[in-house]
This record gives C-alpha cells, structure tokens and sequence, in this order.
C-alpha cells in the first residue's frame, strides 16, 4: 500500500542579504511581517512540516509563489513580474540549509535547500523522513517597475505548483517606498574669535660700563712726607630695563555644529569623506621700537568649511553612524620665538663676562699706578731732606 507524504508550512522568516546561510541578520522575529524596499535582495526562509506519516525522497521540485493584493499565486522564476529570483554574493544556489527555525518535529533535513535561480529548491538530497521536515530559502527581489508603494505581497511554497496540505504561517510583505535621495543642508559653523594681546619682546644692548678715578693732586712743602690715600673709583652701574617675554595661550576655540537629522523611510548607513577644513593664518609684520613693548592684535581666524551633500540611496541594511572629519600653526612660530630669545640670552651673557674682564683689568692698573705713585713721593721726600742738611751744614 503507497504513502503519500503531507506537508503543512509551518513557520516563515524574513532575512537580510548580508551573510551566509547561518550568519546573515534577520528582518524580523519568526511568523513576524515586515516592510519591503523595491529591487534590493531579500532572503525568506520556511520550514515544513510532514503531516501524513509518510516519507518523501529527491524531493526537488520545492516552488516558490506570491500573490499581489489577493490578485491570485504565481511561480516565482528568474524572469517573474512583481517577485523575481535574485543571485546572492553570499550563499551559492543549491547550498544545503540547516535547522534554524522553531516550528517543526521529527528528523530534519535540508539538502540542497537554498535557492537563487528559478524560484525552485530541493534536491536528490532531499529525502524528508516520516513525520519529519525540512528547511528551504529564496533570494528574492520586489521589482519596482510592477509593483507600487503600499502593496501587500504574500509568499508560500508549494510542491510543483500545488498547494500544500496546509498553511500554518504565511508571510505578507508590504512594499515600502524604495529609494530615498537625502541632500543635508549646510553645516551651520560657529567660531569665537580669540584675539590675544602679544608683547613683543626687544634686544636690549648694555653701553660699556663708565669707570671714573678722583686724582690726588697734594700740596707738597719741603721736609714733609706725604702718603696720598686710595684713589678713589667709582663706578655708575647700569641696570637696563628688560621686557619679559609673555607666553600668550589662546583659550580653546568654541565651534557650534546645528546637527543635521534627515528623515529617511529606509535606513541606511552612510559614511561621508571628512570634510575640507581651511584656516587662513595671521601673521602680523611686528617692529620693535625704542619706546616700549608693542601690542599686536590678531584679527579673528577666517574659517572655511567645504560642506558635504551625499546622494543616499536607501537599502534594507541596518542603519549607523553618519562620521565626519581640524589643524594647528602658531606653535611653530612660538618654538623660533623662544630658540631667538636663547640666543639674545647668551650673548648678553658674553658681553657682560667681558665687562667684567676689562673692569677688573682697569682696577689692576689703577692700583699698579697708585703704588708707582707712591714710591716717587718717597724718593722725592728723602731727596729734600739730604739738601736741606746740606744747607745746614754749610751755615
């Protein structure tokens, strides 16, 4: 006595094109119905059920179908109006399925179950156990050119064309309204001007230092004996005045940035290049003069941003982030400041070294011509004392 299996579709879910045959992301919970972008890859994924008892071997003739607005079922193929077949870079045609969904019983099978060619899965694999059931899944698209936004598309597998036993759970897809172009406004960009006031530092060049000696010019009368005191030596210190450098450190620049909120139906991710950010450097022309510190003030930083408009064509990926993309200059000019005034320090450093060389070197001298000094007195004091007992001596 024959058996003849029957088959009861007992659970439907739909799946995005972006994985293999376990690891692409769901578009909804299992029996759940969801919205349809036109002419992008969707996969569905059913599972059936044997209701008879009875086995079925090489079961290949597993047929998708639709069914537009209740108009009535029509084979899925690679040439099909409304539905059609869609090759997928993920998962090859004819690739076996495994046991992912919930609803069945009994041993599972699905050996050649991935379909994206005809609209047809199964294969000689395909040998479904009594009481068992099996897993199949089509790479479709909804074509825009035969449908319209609002449709409702219902889905179902059959053996050849024939109606299952059964139908449990039938998916019905609602056709979304397709491609969305966002063009975002401009930027709104803010910046508050940092305008420092900058001293600017001067070279200061010390004269030669003034040595000044009092003479001793002593009234001399004959028998006396005189021992002039030190000279005297003054020195008239010179004590320029220095501006101090002053590091100016601008605060942080404020930038307002209006966020930008497109409404879009179907989501998207959309990752536009950084945008262009100019800043036109100030560089004043600064002159250091005799009458003290000069203040420069910088006008404020012009700014200019090259806003960016995508085109954005919706697809049924998850939405992310939108990214967007700065730069420096006046530390350069702060680095030569400092290396210049180093410079300025060490060279007064020498010439004040050499000051003080040429000052110990006078002071030398004025003690060497003091001490001569002295010593002719003496000679010339013991001279007039000889005539002066000479004299005697003749009286």
């Amino acid at each position: 006595m024959s058996c003849t299996a029957a088959w009861n579709q007992k659970a439907f879910r739909g799946r995005n094109d972006d994985g293999s045959e376990t690891t692409a992301t769901w578009k909804a919970n299992q029996n759940v119905n969801w919205s349809q972008a036109k002419d992008a890859n969707v996969r569905v994924r059913f599972e059936v059920q044997e209701t008879a008892g009875c086995a079925k071997n090489n079961f290949s003739t597993i047929q998708l179908q639709y069914n537009r607005n209740g108009a009535g079922w029509n084979n899925v193929t690679g040439s099909s109006s409304v539905v059609r077949s869609s090759a997928s870079p993920n998962v090859a045609d004819g690739a076996a399925t495994t046991d992912q969904l919930t609803a069945g019983t009994g041993a599972f099978v699905g050996g050649g179950g991935f379909d994206e060619v005809n609209g047809v899965a199964g294969s000689t694999a395909m040998d479904v156990a009594a009481s068992g059931h099996f897993e199949v899944e089509y790479c479709v698209q909804v074509r825009s050119a035969d449908v319209a936004s609002g449709d409702t598309i219902q889905l179902r597998v059959t053996d050849g064309g024939t109606a299952f036993a059964a139908y449990d759970a039938t998916p019905s897809v609602t056709v979304s309204s397709g491609n969305v172009t966002v063009t975002p406004t401009t930027l709104a960009l803010a910046t508050a001007a940092f305008a420092p006031t900058v001293l600017t530092p001067r070279l200061v060049t010390p004269t030669t230092l003034a040595l000044a000696t009092a003479t001793f010019a002593p009234a001399v009368r004959l028998g006396t004996r005189v021992v002039p005191p030190t000279a005297s030596l003054a020195l008239s210190a010179f004590a320029p005045t220095v501006l101090t450098p002053v590091v100016v450190t601008p605060g942080t620049v404020a930038l307002a940035l209006a966020a930008f909120a497109p409404t879009v139906n179907v989501p998207r991710l959309i990752t536009p290049p950084p945008a262009s950010l100019s800043i036109a450097t100030f560089a004043p022309t600064v002159t250091a003069g005799q009458g003290g510190p000069v203040t420069v003030t910088p006008g404020p930083l012009a700014l200019s941003l090259a806003t960016y408009a995508p085109t954005v064509t919706a697809s049924a990926s998850a939405p992310g982030p939108v990214r967007h993309g700065r730069a420096t200059g006046w530390e350069q000019a702060l680095a030569a400041w400092r290396k210049k005034l180093e410079e300025e320090e060490e060279e007064r450093e020498r010439k004040a070294e050499k000051l003080r060389r040429l000052f110990k070197h006078k002071r030398a001298e004025g003690i060497a011509r003091e001490r001569a000094a002295a010593a002719a007195g003496a000679a010339e004091d013991e001279t007039l004392l000889v005539l002066a007992l000479l004299e005697d001596d003749d009286e």
